[in-house]
């Protein structure tokens, strides 16, 4: 049908017909050769963030004078599940140790990370526990934190406080950052190591920041059900003369997100 038409035209218009079928064929061609290459959109919307490589910072503390804890059980954990998960190749891990006061601000702007997460002890209002020179207890209050995520607002997108009575601190730094994690109350160690294990899994998997938040609660209760231990019941904010609220340990994570 194509040629027939053609035979009505001149030979130049023939000519400039068959020069508009070629440069159309060519160019459809090129768009279904693009359209079989990977890009970016294949990836989840939400996860179209995580195109460049997204750095994770661990910091780690715990004194001598606190009671002891598996961080490096946690580490391991959050290691593993990364490197065998689907985005993988799109997270780096750094880690610091030992983690003095002095050591946070140091170590933020030498890694330049997308995501901090602080392993350790929380004392609710008096702030999170790093270490002296001495490895003994120092405590650094939420106006601290808050003054220094202030300052990298602007690389820092989210804060994992993987500490007990860390939702002070949560408070405090969300201000600032656009999602921070804290614990409304303790945490068992190994509740604390099931929920990082899920939480970066999720994120390993393409999840986003909520997401990946409610899959390391869905770990802890996997682990509970799993191990058969029986689940406490954590009070919250008590208050005189009011009937105490109960909360299972897969409800002490909260994720904080930043007001518009």
């Amino acid at each position: 049908m194509q040629l027939l038409r053609l035979r009505q035209h001149s030979p130049l218009e023939r000519s400039t017909i068959q020069y508009s079928l070629r440069l159309r064929w060519a160019t459809d061609r090129k768009q279904v050769q693009d359209d079989r290459k990977p890009h970016v959109d294949l990836y989840p919307a939400h996860f179209q963030r995580y195109a460049m490589k997204k750095t994770i910072l661990i910091l780690a503390a715990n004194p001598q004078d606190a009671a002891r804890l598996r961080l490096d059980r946690e580490v391991r954990e959050i290691q593993e599940r990364l490197q065998g998960s689907r985005y993988r190749n799109r997270f780096k891990l750094e880690q610091r140790w030992a983690v003095q006061p002095r050591n946070v601000q140091e170590a933020i702007l030498e890694v330049k990370p997308q995501i901090v997460h602080f392993s350790g002890h929380g004392e609710g209002e008096a702030g999170l526990v790093f270490q002296d020179q001495k490895g003994q207890m120092k405590l650094v209050s939420s106006e601290a934190l808050s003054r220094l995520f202030k300052l990298c607002a602007d690389r820092v997108e989210c804060v994992v406080l993987n500490a007990c009575y860390a939702e002070a601190q949560a408070n405090a730094i969300v201000q600032h950052i656009s999602y921070v994690i804290g614990m409304r109350q303790a945490i068992r160690d190994d509740a604390a190591i099931a929920f990082s294990a899920g939480f970066y899994t999720g994120l390993g998997e393409g999840l986003s920041v909520e997401g990946a938040f409610e899959q390391g609660k869905q770990e802890i209760q996997a682990m509970f059900s799993r191990d058969g231990i029986e689940r406490k019941l954590v009070l919250v904010s008590p208050v005189e003369g009011a009937i105490p609220t109960v909360l299972p340990d897969h409800l002490i994570p909260i994720l904080k997100k930043k007001s518009a």
